[in-house]
């Protein structure tokens, strides 16, 4: 597109035709179109390689001059020509080695024709020639196998040793859970554009969100409650039905039923003591009631068979498990804000708590990524930076005085950075491990494992309009 002024000086007419400037985005928009261009046609010709060779054949009974043109006409029907002028160009970047080396090759069977006066020498000369990306892939293969080969153990054995860590990664994004792309070239720059701290704090932020659904259905809540001491006592009196009704069958049992209670609370409280002071006695004596609770656990399971109702057994172990993983979340909880601190059940992990189902995930989760697993409360709001308010006014003035009123648009760049820490933490973007050779390797792989690859050449190389050589006639089908 162009703009068209008109001047008109001493009655004389001037029309001036000036390009229409692009925007960033619509130059990366054409990029973007081009390079999917390139990819297109480099693909429809690796296809259409094959389908023109076996129209090829099957002609050859009319003769090899209609076969080699029968062959050539399905492969440019096949293959996709790029439309746009980016696509074209960047077509023929890709394009140049393979166009040399035809013309090389057309100049070599010349020479050969004009030396010898035989068209099939000038031929086996020109195909010798075409032929050398196919030789050299030949030659690079065992070098290829070797690389791929150290590569791929490389990998084997970076994916043994990280084993743990990825499993407690897939576990935790399973449940929801987020951190920060580092792996990936676009992850990084998204991340360098939304700020690291500021991304790693909106991570945490949103994990806070996922520990709170995990301790609610752990401890027993519905999906609305607050999660609190007083919901998660009403929690536990609804999982204790079936001591309860132990409890009534045998004076042994409800008195047991007391001190089990009484064992339990004392030791969450020396539990939580602990976990906030680490003082050594705390955790022995939260031990010992922990013990303490078991021998009345046996007492109740007993009465309870004694008294010729042993289907209670199952039901009383299930509740037992339910009300310990109950308590486990009020140890994690804080008080003041009704989050789960997921680093207090990283922490109880270490000390051996056999913690299961989501709490296990999450205690494991804040021990691999505790920046990502901090409590509400001690997270700063992301994204509040003077400097950005600062850049923003600066990039304002300059492009308002460089460009007018359209330029006072570029104060609002800095506020790409929320979007661009949703997108980084968005699922999409989220780290998975995978261990496979890079692009570099492939590519190199397939190109000497398969050298028939190269038979793209002559469709990249020589254009519809150029003329065959005096030869050409008697080539061989390629």
């Amino acid at each position: 597109m162009a703009e068209t002024f008109t001047l008109d000086e001493s009655a004389e007419t001037f029309t001036i035709d000036v390009p229409k400037r692009r925007t960033a985005m619509e130059s990366l928009k054409e990029g973007a179109v081009g390079a999917g261009e390139t990819a297109l046609s480099m693909a429809s010709g690796a296809i259409a390689a094959p389908v023109g060779g076996l129209v090829g054949l099957t002609n050859l009974p009319f003769g090899r001059e209609r076969a080699t043109e029968q062959a050539r006409a399905v492969q440019e029907a096949l293959t996709y020509a790029p439309r746009t002028q980016v696509g074209q160009q960047q077509m023929g970047m890709v394009s140049y080695p393979f166009t040399k080396l035809s013309e090389l090759a057309t100049r070599g069977g010349e020479n050969v024709l004009e030396a010898t006066g035989s068209p099939g020498l000038a031929t086996q000369a020109q195909v010798a020639m075409e032929a050398i990306p196919y030789i050299l892939s030949r030659a690079a293969r065992p070098a290829a196998r070797s690389a791929m080969a150290r590569r791929e153990a490389a990998l084997n054995a970076e994916a043994s040793r990280n084993l743990v860590a990825n499993e407690t990664l897939r576990r935790a994004q399973a449940e929801g859970f987020v951190v920060p792309p580092s792996q990936s070239y676009l992850g990084r720059r998204l991340t360098s554009i939304g700020g690291k701290a500021a991304t790693g704090q909106e991570a945490a932020i949103r994990n806070q969100q996922v520990a709170d659904r995990i301790g609610r259905r752990e401890g027993g809540l519905k999906a609305d409650e607050p999660i609190s001491e007083g919901t998660l006592e009403q929690a536990r009196y609804r999982m204790a039905e079936p001591y309860r009704e132990v409890a009534s069958l045998s004076a042994t049992a409800k008195s047991a039923l007391a001190e089990l209670k009484e064992a339990r609370f004392m030791a969450t409280k020396y539990h939580r003591h602990s976990d906030i002071s680490g003082d050594p006695k705390s955790l022995l004596e939260a031990r010992r009631l922990d013990g303490e609770a078991s021998v009345w656990e046996q007492t109740i399971e007993a009465e309870a068979i004694k008294a010729g109702r042993p289907e209670l057994v199952g039901r009383l172990r299930q509740a037992r498990q339910n009300i310990a993983k109950n308590y486990d979340v009020e140890r994690a909880l804080n008080v003041g804000t009704g989050n789960i601190d997921a680093q207090v059940l990283g922490r109880m992990l270490d000390r051996g708590r056999p913690l299961s189902g989501g709490l296990e995930t999450v205690g494991r989760f804040a021990q691999a990524f505790p920046s990502y697993a901090r409590e509400a409360s001690r997270i700063p709001t992301p994204g509040v930076s003077k400097l950005e308010a600062l850049t923003s006014l600066g990039l304002g003035l300059g492009g308002g005085a460089a460009m007018g009123p359209a330029g006072v648009a570029m104060a609002a760049i800095p506020l790409v950075s929320g979007p661009a820490r949703s997108l980084a933490l968005s699922p999409i973007m989220q780290p998975k491990p995978t261990y496979r050779p890079g692009l570099s390797y492939s590519l190199a792989d397939i190109g000497t494992r398969q050298p028939e690859v190269f038979g793209l050449t002559p469709a990249l190389s020589r254009p519809v309009e150029e003329p065959a050589g005096p030869w050409q006639e008697y080539a061989p089908l390629r």
